[in-house]
């Protein structure tokens, strides 16, 4: 996973993310105003590692989800931001929830 900062961050999947390979260059991007450092960033990239690495036989929209879940989460968590799930947008191949 790579992460950009900014507002509208996008963090974006390469290499072998789930035993089928299907979430490879996943794409997530997040509408919020906040600017994340390079730490945060590195955070959200290791929860997702993380998420992916135990999703990885369910179907492909239930695995973007968790994806999506699991960023709100690291925001509220992790940052004390909230982001609504309607912030984030998870898309892999031409699948976005």
């Amino acid at each position: 996973m790579h992460a950009d900062g900014g507002p509208n961050h996008t963090v974006n999947g390469s290499g072998l993310i789930t035993v089928n390979n299907v979430l490879n260059g996943t794409t997530i991007t997040v509408g919020d105003i906040n600017v994340l450092t390079d730490n945060q960033l590195e955070e959200i990239e290791i929860a997702l590692a993380n998420i992916s690495d135990n999703a990885v036989n369910q179907n492909v929209t239930l695995q973007l989800l968790k994806l999506e879940g699991t960023v709100v989460n690291a925001y509220l968590q992790k940052f004390d931001i909230l982001v609504k799930a309607s912030q984030v947008n998870t898309c892999a191949v031409s699948i976005c929830v």
